[in-house]
């Protein structure tokens, strides 16, 4: 469990929590004019780390395959508009190559932000609970970041708590 994260009971919220890249998040916080905005479906969870709301599944049980999807909004703007980034409706695609975070850009179609490795499914109760310990920025991810963070630059963990069906 990345430290900060968890909600009631130790685990984080359900849905998919994301904390993008500590340092930016503590870099934005410092600009002036920052608004972090938040909606359809989307939180903060007030320590700079977001969570997205589980929009359905087609996971498959025996190979741990297919798509998790999750549902909102997160936007930070700053530098007098300059400095624009919107995460929305991510998903988590896992197959036999691994995993790939997806968000939807603001014209409406949807790209590879990350690829996720180390990823893990472990089971808590009634919940399934899956996690990346090294996420990688995609070069489609990149130009998110306005060229800030290259193609492969280390982002936060992703972390995952669905309802077990």
């Amino acid at each position: 469990m990345v430290n900060g994260t968890e909600s009631a009971g130790g685990l984080p919220p359900f849905g998919l929590t994301w904390g993008v890249k500590r340092s930016f998040i503590r870099y934005i916080f410092s600009v002036p004019d920052v608004e972090v905005s938040v909606g359809d479906g989307a939180g903060a969870l007030g320590n700079g780390y977001f969570s997205f709301r589980p929009a359905g599944s087609t996971l498959n049980a025996g190979t741990g395959y297919g798509v998790l999807a999750f549902e909102g909004v997160a936007a930070i703007r700053g530098h007098f508009g300059m400095m624009s980034i919107s995460l929305q409706d991510p998903r988590l695609e896992l197959g036999p190559d691994g995993a790939v975070l997806t968000v939807v850009s603001g014209d409406g179609t949807r790209f590879a932000l990350a690829v996720l490795h180390e990823g893990m499914f472990e089971r808590s109760g009634a919940d399934l609970l899956w996690s990346a310990g090294r996420v990688l920025l995609t070069a489609e991810g990149a130009p998110l970041f306005n060229g800030q963070y290259p193609e492969g630059q280390e982002m936060d963990p992703v972390l995952v708590r669905i309802g077990l069906p």
